[in-house]
């Protein structure tokens, strides 16, 4: 190709290669070896102009990417020229995103691959950061339809029936037996308490997202917490006979937001309560390491399938189901549970076997004990 050029042609055609911005190769239409590259190829791949030459033009292409190249340059020639998006590897071993345009030419030489690289990379950016904010939006309008679904339905239920006992209650008292009316009123007990502690968990779900909770800290005796939680939870595990074992060192100390874990515990041993048959026992014990704690809830309930399990914690998922005696929940304690141990950096692993019960274990970072 440079052969027919006489000195003036040599000088004007690299002072118009060398200025042109987009990074051009020429290659053998044959093999690919690269003949000639302008300034902003050098400058793209960190290579030296005569570290380039020579070289094939594909060993500069990320090898997954290379499969869909035009065989030759009758293939190019058949679509007028070709553009693929591909990587390409520079001497620092960074890959960066480009369009490549190919178009071929012919001179009394032999026959000629004009290959043109752009840099996409900002492009590239660009879209990711669209694609995670249309994620983003995703899960927020998923959000807001549990937050709209939950008091549509999960509220507005218990509180139409407390509604309707208390009219009973209130209006027809002469007319109902004592032992009913004792019913009635342990009913409206029930069902306000569940719908005391289904608004706590919406309002800390939505302080949540919209990073109106912050993480307070303090060193706390565990066991004297779990013990004012089976307090709390004892009446609701005695209509099922269920026993709630302490299993925690009386001296166990940890470092962590007390409020958040105790909510979190609270949570998980109401929801082995929801779920355990009658007769059975639920432990909450502990164990550390040098750089956790771990602490587990245990039942004897009716365990769950691994697809349901990994999407408990899903927002956008319905994992509601009924307790063993069709107890109705919302699915969103659980949630809850994962998004306060992750703003304490730690997880929530689970275990479980059909009809032979489950264990949760949160796991905590130790600091500043």
């Amino acid at each position: 190709m440079h052969l027919i050029m006489n000195e003036e042609n040599k000088f004007n055609y690299h002072s118009v290669f060398n200025e042109i911005v987009d990074s051009v190769f020429i290659t053998d239409g044959n093999s690919a070896k690269i003949i000639d590259v302008n300034k902003s190829g050098c400058h793209l791949l960190g290579y030296n102009k005569e570290e380039i030459i020579g070289n094939n033009l594909y060993s500069f292409i990320d090898d997954n990417l290379s499969t869909d190249f035009p065989k030759s340059p009758s293939e190019i020639k058949m679509f007028g020229s070709v553009l693929l998006n591909k990587k390409i590897k520079t001497k620092s071993g960074d890959l960066i995103p480009v369009d490549m345009t190919l178009n071929t030419f012919t001179d009394e030489t032999g026959n000629f691959v004009m290959t043109s690289l752009r840099d996409v990379s900002e492009r590239v950016r660009y879209e990711n950061k669209i694609l995670e904010i249309n994620d983003e939006l995703i899960k927020s309008n998923a959000s807001k339809d549990k937050f709209f679904s939950i008091i549509a339905h999960d509220l507005k239920n218990p509180i139409s029936a407390i509604i309707s006992i208390s009219e009973i209650v209130t209006n027809k008292k002469e007319e109902v037996p004592e032992e009913e009316l004792n019913e009635f009123t342990g009913m409206i007990k029930n069902l306000s308490e569940h719908t005391y502690e289904l608004l706590e968990n919406l309002l800390n779900w939505s302080r949540i997202q919209t990073n109106k909770i912050e993480v307070s800290k303090s060193n706390y005796n565990l066991s004297e917490q779990i013990n004012k939680i089976i307090k709390i939870l004892s009446p609701t595990a005695s209509l099922k006979n269920i026993s709630i074992k302490n299993c925690i060192n009386v001296d166990e100390v940890i470092f962590a937001d007390s409020e958040m874990i105790n909510t979190v515990i609270r949570n998980l041993v109401s929801n082995s309560i929801k779920f355990s048959m009658d007769n059975s026992v639920i432990t909450v014990s502990s164990k550390s390491d040098d750089g956790n704690w771990y602490i587990s809830v245990t039942d004897e309930g009716i365990g769950m399938e691994e697809n349901y399990i990994k999407d408990l914690f899903k927002i956008d998922v319905h994992t509601s189901r009924y307790g063993t005696n069709k107890e109705k929940g919302t699915g969103l304690g659980l949630v809850l549970c994962n998004e306060f141990i992750m703003l304490h950096k730690g997880s929530i692993k689970i275990v479980s076997e059909l009809n032979k019960g489950t264990e949760f274990t949160i796991q905590l970072p130790k600091e500043n004990l």
